[in-house]
């Protein structure tokens, strides 16, 4: 989950680092937040309960 999350910042910090490319910056910037959605959803035990049951 820890790991998740600072992947997520660090996919934020690279997208904010963009200046000059629009695209890059957009894409980056939803795959962080995404990211971190699921670092908080792994977090919390209902948020495991849901991702256990996808993957059997």
């Amino acid at each position: 989950m820890l790991l998740i999350a600072i992947l997520g910042v660090l996919f934020l910090m690279y997208a904010l680092r963009q200046r000059n490319r629009p695209a890059v910056k957009g894409v980056f910037i939803v795959i962080g937040i995404l990211f971190l959605i699921f670092a908080v959803i792994i977090a919390t035990p209902w948020g495991t309960d849901i991702i256990s049951h996808m993957f059997q």
